[in-house]
């Protein structure tokens, strides 16, 4: 009995020694073998944060199919390695690490590249001959430096929108106090409002589609929910005494599904 408790000790000691020793350099290998199926690394890679990133990634799942699949799972492990290390990488494909740093980091990922190129050639049996057939990279047109400056653009359009939903809100509660100011002030405030999130919106729609990830369809749904709200705001004298109660209840949805929208994925 003694004998059996050690030895059951001792292989459990030696599993968690091979998963921490085996798999120090997982995520670099996955990446490197799932995100290089359909397109190169370079034009692809720079610095980004966990949600740019997971949106991408989702994206690149939405698009794969067939032998370039890979799973929820592995997609997640792709995007918390990409969030840490993305800007590493983007200096190590422009030969920007320093040298020592550079070698160091070679000499660790040889090992998993050299068993992920394996991995690639298809073993075809033609007759009596075997014939080592490697999977075609298919080179997909990188996106392109500027892509950065364009991410950033909308992203901060984001930012100035909830400033503008804010004060739409704001002056629609604090109307009585405004007075003579509040349509003039409350207007400028839904126009900007509408500029903004459409700015937003429409540009993440385009580059990254509809990705499956709630925080991303709440975005979508606040921007179309606000839209709706802005244009009843316009048929005031269709809906007489409803719109007051309509217009404002829209606000508030619009505000809330917008908040959960930028914080839902910390939650």
């Amino acid at each position: 009995m003694k004998r059996i408790a050690f030895l059951l000790l001792l292989a459990t000691g030696l599993s968690v020694f091979a998963a921490e020793d085996g798999g120090s350099y997982k995520p670099r290998g996955l990446y490197d073998e799932v995100c290089t199926r359909c397109h190169m690394q370079e034009g692809y890679v720079w610095e980004r944060s966990f949600k740019a990133w997971q949106a991408t990634v989702y994206t690149m799942q939405g698009y794969a199919f067939g032998d370039d699949e890979f799973s929820d799972e592995e997609a997640d492990i792709i995007v918390d390695f990409l969030t840490e290390q993305g800007g590493r990488i983007e200096m190590e494909l422009l030969g920007m690490l320093p040298e020592e740093e550079e070698a160091s980091t070679n000499n660790a990922v040889a090992e998993v590249v050299s068993g992920v190129e394996t991995e690639r050639m298809a073993v075809v049996e033609v007759g009596t001959n075997a014939v080592a057939v490697s999977k075609e990279v298919r080179k997909i047109k990188p996106p392109g430096r500027h892509r950065v400056a364009f991410d950033f653009s909308a992203k901060v359009s984001g930012y100035f929108g909830f400033a503008f939903l804010l004060c739409s809100v704001g002056t629609g509660l604090g109307r009585k106090k405004l007075k003579k100011n509040f349509r003039a002030i409350h207007r400028t405030a839904a126009i900007a409002l509408l500029t903004t999130a459409m700015l937003h919106s429409v540009y993440f729609l385009l580059t990254l589609g509809l990705p499956s990830l709630l925080w991303f369809q709440m975005g979508i749904g606040a921007t179309a929910i606000l839209l709706a709200t802005e244009l009843c705001g316009g048929m005031r004298r269709v809906l007489k005494k409803t719109f007051l109660k309509v217009h404002i209840t829209g606000a508030l949805i619009g505000l809330v599904a917008t908040i959960l929208h930028w914080v839902w994925i910390y939650i």
